[in-house]
């Protein structure tokens, strides 16, 4: 699955359509308006309001990536968290791993990404709310059956690769392997390299999303690619649902901009097996509680 750092991509179009021409902000405000009204009610009910303008006092938003086609029901391959903290001029992110084995609202255990399958964003907010104990403020819903298509419309990414690493992919089973160092990916070769699991495990995965948004932050930032940002960001919020308005997009694009930095936490856990399921167990609350604590830390 797709890193959901996409919404970096916004942070950073919502300040360059601030100097844009009118219409190209229009066009980004209609594909948002259209992202709105696919956040129900139920959803909503689960988000707690910010504490004041977000460019002010700070926002905490949950980002689900799935797959699927246009109706089906879908597990949330990527799970992530962003605290945007103006005081400290950061922003953290926390990535949850996809097979963590948590209790779900439904009074049943499962891997976390099942909640969005099981009850939609609603279910999985509930559930990330209850597993790390804080409030979430906003909630996106990234579909990437298009996404190659926006990483090649910036012209590719690159990635330093820390290890040799192979994958099997397509329905012919082509094994792709990444050689160690800078390599540069086009929409194709980033979707696989994201979702490689089976080389070693979920934790390293989410570690991999969390590179490919620092690398698809910065090939966005150039100011080669700011002209052609309104369209790219239509496209992209065409597979996104969202609560989040184009001005509190433009907010995150502030805060973004005169970000210095923010820490990158992978929460942790034991590998294991139940029933014959693989999951990844809970780290201990002692250090659940930590990996917290840094997250929301300004």
């Amino acid at each position: 699955m797709i890193p959901v750092g996409a919404l970096l991509v916004l942070a950073i179009a919502g300040v360059a359509l601030t100097v844009l021409a009118w219409p190209g902000y229009k066009k980004f405000d209609r594909a948002v308006d259209k992202s709105n009204r696919q956040i129900d009610r139920e959803t909503r009910a689960q988000l707690t309001p910010d504490d004041g303008s977000i460019w002010r006092r700070g926002t905490t938003i949950l980002l689900l990536g799935v797959d699927s086609k246009a109706g089906e029901a879908a597990r949330s391959d990527t799970i992530m968290l962003m605290r945007f903290n103006p005081g400290s001029r950061t922003v953290n992110q926390l990535s949850i791993a996809r097979d963590t084995r948590v209790a779900l609202p439904n009074g049943t255990y499962d891997k976390i990404n099942a909640a969005m399958f099981w009850g939609g964003p609603s279910m999985a907010v509930a559930t990330v709310k209850e597993y790390l104990g804080i409030d979430v403020n906003h909630v996106m819903v990234v579909n990437f059956q298009g996404f190659p298509r926006l990483v090649n419309a910036v012209g590719g990414v690159d990635i330093d690769v820390p290890k040799e690493i192979s994958t099997v992919a397509g329905a012919q089973g082509r094994v792709v392997t990444f050689d160690k160092g800078l390599n540069h990916m086009d929409g194709k070769n980033a979707m696989i390299y994201v979702r490689i699991r089976y080389a070693d495990d979920d934790l390293h995965r989410a570690t991999r999303q969390q590179q490919f948004v620092q690398a698809l932050e910065k090939k966005i930032a150039k100011p080669s690619i700011i002209p052609e940002i309104p369209e790219i960001g239509r496209r992209f919020m065409n597979g996104v649902a969202t609560d989040l308005t184009t001005n509190e997009i433009l907010e995150l694009g502030f805060l973004k901009w005169r970000a210095k930095g923010g820490k990158k936490i992978v929460l942790a856990g034991e590998p294991g097996w139940d029933g014959g399921v693989s999951y990844i167990y809970p780290p201990s609350d002692a250090e659940k509680r930590k990996s917290i604590e840094q997250f929301m830390t300004h």
